[in-house]
């Protein structure tokens, strides 16, 4: 019951008229792009070098965890959205560096819940939840799918963790190419030209509601954003011979990268 209250608060922060510019929040999100810069390389994390000093990353958090009710609805919806997006991602790479060495962010629940739901993010002055921050503002609120194309679970099989923050003066764009570089890579969503078939990422399956909730065709909702072979596929389709879809399986193992490794 906490919790549902909690996204219906949230909910309605983010439907609340954005007035105007509060102060006080660094939009830039220095400190945090400097964590980015360091540690992501291709999408994968250094969890290592994290986890051997995390004071930056925790530093950032306490600023995240700042932020009040009333500075954040007097934001724009993109300075919003870019915040809960760069919440969910920083406190993703939290927990991996304070529970590290782990192959999987699925084995962090602590033997007795999900990850996604442990009582770990601070923000607007309460205590909540990976999974309420998704299923309340960014779904219920925000109404963008793009912003399942920028959330990284810390599996291989989400989309890439970005080398930078989301920049609320930028957020169109980086989602945009989220979209492209998501659905082009062969490891979370592939195309077999010749069958006529796409394999798409459970992404797609999770949060299908969300993609479709304006065009309920999901091979139209992500043309615009595939790559030209498989766009030229979709636009050849007939009704004797459509294009088909089905749903891979998820990689859950860690997106790590270590320096030096062998590949």
């Amino acid at each position: 019951m906490k919790a549902l209250i909690l996204c219906a608060t949230l909910v309605a922060l983010l439907l609340a008229p954005a007035v105007s510019t509060a102060a006080g929040f660094d939009h830039s999100y220095k400190a945090y792009a400097a964590i980015l810069t360091n540690h992501v390389k291709d999408g994968a994390v250094n969890y290592r070098a994290l986890s051997l000093n995390p004071d930056p990353i925790r530093g950032v958090l306490g600023e995240f965890s700042k932020v009040t009710e009333a500075e954040f609805t007097l934001w724009t919806r993109a300075k919003q959205s870019a915040f809960l997006i760069n919440v969910y991602n920083a406190h993703i790479l939290m927990l991996v560096a304070t529970n590290y060495p782990t192959t999987s962010v699925r084995r962090l629940g602590r033997g007795v819940t999900s990850p996604w739901q442990l009582p770990i993010v601070r923000i607007l002055g309460r205590t909540t939840t990976l999974e309420a921050i998704v299923q309340g503002p960014l779904r219920r609120g925000i109404e963008d799918p793009r912003v399942h194309y920028a959330l990284c679970q810390g599996a291989k099989g989400s989309p890439a963790l970005r080398g930078e923050p989301y920049w609320p003066d930028k957020l169109d764009g980086q989602f945009a190419d989220q979209a492209k570089v998501f659905l082009a890579d062969p490891a979370r969503n592939r195309v077999d030209t010749k069958r006529k078939v796409l394999w798409l990422s459970p992404v797609f399956m999770w949060y299908g509601a969300d993609f479709t909730n304006r065009e309920p065709n999901l091979i139209k909702v992500i043309r615009p954003h595939t790559a030209a072979v498989t766009a030229a596929m979709i636009d050849g389709a007939t009704d004797e011979a459509p294009v088909k879809f089905d749903f891979a399986d998820f990689n859950w193992d860690l997106n790590e990268y270590r320096p030096g490794a062998k590949p």
